[in-house]
């Protein structure tokens, strides 16, 4: 096993406290897959691979990491979900876009299927001039259709590839989401930068909803500590999550902005929930997705 450098601990363990899995990013320490692993394995119950660039031969893990990190998995009883690359665009009006797109994401996929992630993450980037061409808005989808059909094929469920809200209507992509049957990764960060109404997205996609990211904004900046968001606007998250059990990404990328981030997501659980912890037999979906 490998001997990870010193680096600062997470202060306590949060494994099996809360009706969903509670997960982190891959690249909380300036280091790589297998050290992050290692360090944050101990303490959460699943870590967000973050696959963020398209170039395989200088980003992406070689077979001996993903066997290292199976292995890390069953030492921490960890699981994995996938964050696909942001840098490609699967619905480009250029075939070969979409076509470099569809390989990378199905090499990725093929590289990863041995630590059976949770999900896998999508983004479907999309421009918010459409919003006034419905012709192109309706190629884009068709083309974003396209390759999805091809990405899943016959090895993968639908279901299993969530696709990010991202800074354009979700209505755009759900016609897409349904048709093909797909999960949504709920970005909660993004919403807010948007002015959105996040119990409303909830009470509408919560039945799809495999993974939520949470992270803090202020000022528009996102991805910082939920320690800057306004304790009304975590009350708020706190409670619409008491009944999910999917995935929740503190998706941040510092040690800091972590440890802050779970100190304070604890403190207001605890209140919300009047200090009781979850039991493992809560971890299914109820018919409500929030009270």
């Amino acid at each position: 096993m490998n001997n990870f450098p010193p680096r600062p601990s997470l202060p306590k363990s949060y494994k099996r406290k809360f009706p969903f899995r509670l997960c982190a990013p891959s690249f909380i320490y300036p280091d790589d897959y297998a050290v992050n692993v290692g360090l944050l394995g101990p303490y959460l119950d699943e870590i967000e691979l973050l696959f963020f660039e398209s170039d395989m031969d200088s980003s992406l893990p070689s077979p001996s990491v993903i066997r290292e990190l199976r292995d890390l998995s069953e030492r921490f009883h960890l699981s994995y979900n996938i964050h696909l690359p942001i840098d490609i665009d699967p619905g480009s009006a250029d075939p070969g876009t979409r076509n470099q797109a569809v390989a990378c994401i199905r090499h990725i996929c093929d590289l990863t299927r041995p630590l059976s992630p949770s999900t896998y993450t999508i983004h479907l980037p999309a421009d918010e001039a459409w919003i006034e061409n419905r012709d192109l808005l309706d190629t884009w989808r068709t083309n974003v259709i396209g390759s999805l059909v091809r990405i899943i094929g016959r090895e993968y469920s639908s279901r299993l590839f969530s696709v990010e809200t991202l800074h354009y209507p979700m209505e755009w992509i759900a016609p897409v989401v349904r048709k093909l049957d797909l999960s949504v990764c709920f970005d909660v960060g993004h919403q807010l930068v948007d002015g959105l109404n996040i119990e409303s997205f909830f009470g509408t996609y919560w039945e799809r909803i495999s993974v939520v990211h949470l992270h803090g904004v202020e000022n528009r900046k996102d991805h910082i500590g939920l320690n800057r968001l306004p304790r009304e606007t975590l009350v708020r998250i706190v409670r619409m999550l008491k009944h999910f059990s999917g995935t929740v990404s503190i998706e941040v990328f510092s040690y800091s902005h972590l440890k802050d981030s779970l100190q304070i997501f604890e403190e207001i659980w605890s209140v919300e929930n009047q200090g009781q912890p979850c039991r493992v037999e809560e971890r299914t979906r109820s018919g409500m997705p929030f009270t």
